[in-house]
């Protein structure tokens, strides 16, 4: 009688410590969903049949919001992308412009461990100038895409660093560092640092940080831009120099980084490529 009741009590025992190393383990997903209810950690081959399934849109666009005549191969500016339309306020956006945050994944083990938005500016429509003619046309009505122009208008990114610390509460850091951002080339998204010394460092601005217990969060609000400008008067961008009084500066290759810790990649399994 004394052995059963000594093995029944060891099978309690172990089913306890089996339980408490489970939850110990265990992740909310709540803990790692980020914007739009996306939920980090998911397979990277599904991930945009996922992204589907929360009902966030997709769309091509054109890498360049503008072109001449004499470039070569304009349907090569192209790309799709996820994107939310979080930070498509009101106060900045028209029937011609609107702001997007474009959805470019940080990937480990087929996992997605990490997601970047990319902050960006859609025109619409897309232009081409004639240089020949001296006139602009709109590639958009014969394709269909809009524009991407990654400078931003400055109040709109300040907007943007209020409403992630309404969220996350005061930045655990706010530096001016060597930054990663990332830049629509072609039909390529290609990351680049600046360099600490560099012409780029000098112009680059803040880069504020959040912390939770499973997520290092950050939004870099860009380099600045002395050739694009918002018109707040008349709520339109523009190149060139700075027109007048109501027009703000812009700044190029801001985004919002949402990343798994390393300590939740290991709780997760992701933290050893699979082969």
């Amino acid at each position: 009688m004394k052995k059963k009741t000594y093995y029944f009590s060891l099978c309690i025992i172990t089913f306890l410590l089996l339980t408490v190393f489970s939850c110990k383990n265990k992740i909310d997903k709540k803990e790692i969903t980020i914007i739009d209810d996306v939920v980090l950690g998911k397979p990277k081959p599904s991930f945009e049949k996922y992204l589907d399934s929360l009902g966030i849109a997709s769309n091509v666009f054109f890498t360049k919001p503008f072109f001449y005549n004499t470039d070569q191969n304009i349907l090569d500016y192209r790309i799709k992308f996820w994107y939310t339309t979080r930070f498509n306020f009101s106060s900045y956006s028209t029937d011609k412009t609107s702001h997007l945050g474009l959805f470019y994944t940080i990937n480990k083990s087929d996992a997605v461990v990490g997601l970047v938005v990319i902050i960006a500016n859609i025109m619409i429509p897309a232009l081409v100038y004639d240089v020949d003619q001296d006139k602009v046309s709109m590639i958009s009505q014969e394709y269909g895409y809009g524009g991407i122009s990654q400078s931003v208008c400055i109040s709109e990114l300040t907007d943007i660093q209020s409403k992630l610390q309404s969220k996350y509460g005061i930045p655990k850091i706010v530096e001016k560092k060597s930054n990663n951002y990332y830049v629509l080339e072609g039909n390529n998204i290609n990351a680049y640092r600046t360099a600490p010394d560099s012409l780029f460092a000098m112009l680059q601005n803040e880069l504020y940080v959040w912390e939770t217990k499973y997520l290092d969060i950050t939004f870099f609000n860009g380099i600045t831009d002395f050739n694009r400008f918002y018109d707040t008067a008349k709520n339109e961008y523009y190149f060139g120099k700075k027109q007048n009084s109501t027009s703000i500066l812009c700044n190029f290759g801001a985004c919002i980084t949402y990343l798994l810790k390393n300590e939740t990649q290991k709780k997760l399994g992701l933290d050893k490529d699979k082969i």
